[in-house]
């Protein structure tokens, strides 16, 4: 999916870039151009940094969502 469509830069190609060591929207853009023009995806940009910068201590296991049966 493209997530800055002036520069056509994808949401795999940020990821990369975060995945790379990028842990700001400036330096995506200085990686990519994302962002770097009309700054409509800025916002998102500073998402999916959010996103793929949590710990694995911050994320909520799966099963700790989950309603407990009842007993019958």
């Amino acid at each position: 999916m493209y997530v800055c469509s002036c520069f056509a830069v994808t949401d795999s190609e940020i990821e990369g870039i975060i995945d790379g060591g990028a842990a700001s929207v400036d330096a995506v853009t200085a990686a990519c151009r994302a962002g770097g023009d009309c700054g409509s995806c800025l916002g998102q940009i500073a998402d999916m940094i959010d996103d793929r910068s949590l710990a694995p201590s911050d994320l909520v296991p799966v099963h700790a969502l989950s309603r407990k049966s009842c007993a019958a």
